[in-house]
């Protein structure tokens, strides 16, 4: 508000109550695109905004593209016998990855999940040694 001599007059506010924090509760929910992939690996670029880009991955030998199975032509009866289609290269022992999905993280999201990841990790192997050594009670 301002005064004949054009000077600003400070209203002093009301009294505010002292914040009170509470506790904070996360509830999940899977959204209907959720689903679960198994990685055997990843792949990844830091993008120039500085995010990580991480591709995930599952492995395996390539498959052949059919099967043709042999049968008697007097009877049709499976002879037993079958030629593969399109098997891999004769040069190379062919592994297949086929990315399943891509996950786009800034730094300290990665950080945190790090953290995560790390005591994941310590309790998997904790519970793995345990079980190894209930096996070797056994023997």
């Amino acid at each position: 508000m301002e005064t004949p001599e054009n000077k600003l007059v400070e209203i002093p506010a009301a009294p505010q109550p002292p914040v009170k924090f509470q506790p904070v509760k996360f509830v999940h929910e899977r959204s209907p695109q959720f689903t679960t992939y198994h990685a055997d690996g990843g792949w990844g670029v830091v993008s120039g905004d500085g995010d990580i880009h991480l591709n995930f991955f599952s492995e395996y030998p390539k498959l052949a593209t059919g099967v043709i199975h042999q049968v008697y032509p007097e009877s049709g009866v499976y002879t037993g016998e079958y030629k593969m289609q399109g098997f891999p290269d004769p040069d190379y022992h062919v592994v297949m990855r086929e990315f399943q999905c891509s996950v786009v993280l800034s730094v300290e999201t990665a950080e945190r999940l790090r953290g995560l990841i790390d005591s994941f990790i310590k309790i998997a192997k904790k519970q793995l040694d345990d079980q190894k050594a209930r096996m070797e009670q056994k023997k």
